[in-house]
């Protein structure tokens, strides 16, 4: 894959530019990532020769429906970026929703949170019933990095302690 160009405009024409270096009066560095900011934030364009590869590869986290809670889905490996990415959850319901990175401890769910998806990371869900009865919801996970897209959405209804 060739490497990305940056074009810069005059009035008189484009010159491609294949190498980027901010110079100061001690020397020059090589630009090796570039960042274009909008109003919801900002995207990388260019990291090092090679443009930013936001997309993982798709998942298909499980419905969870369980008699008890909490209840959990499986892992998913989240992967196919050429850098990390940050995820997302929204959650349609009143349940309590945690999530767990490489089957480590179960992290209540507070926020975007960042994921390995260069050499791969495992990533599921768990839900916990609020209160007492069976509660329902639904669960979608956003990559916040590749402009809100939804990676998948799953279904849950657990039963809450009497």
């Amino acid at each position: 894959m060739a490497a990305p160009e940056i074009i810069i405009g005059t009035s008189g024409g484009n010159k491609t530019l294949t190498e980027v270096y901010v110079g100061t009066s001690g020397g020059n560095k090589l630009v090796t990532e570039v960042w274009v900011g909008t109003a919801s934030g900002n995207k990388q364009v260019y990291a090092s020769g090679t443009p930013a590869d936001l997309t993982p590869n798709a998942v298909d986290w499980a419905n969870i429906s369980s008699g008890s809670s909490p209840a959990a889905n499986a892992n998913q490996t989240i992967n196919g970026c050429n850098q990390p990415i940050t995820i997302s959850a929204v959650n349609s319901g009143t349940s309590l929703l945690s999530y767990s990175l490489d089957s480590g401890s179960y992290t209540s769910y507070t926020g975007p949170f960042s994921v390995d998806a260069v050499t791969g990371q495992t990533l599921n869900w768990q839900i916990a019933a609020a209160g007492v009865g069976e509660e329902t919801g639904g669960i979608t996970v956003i990559n916040d990095s590749d402009s809100g897209v939804t990676l998948d959405t799953f279904t849950y209804s657990v039963v809450g302690e009497l």
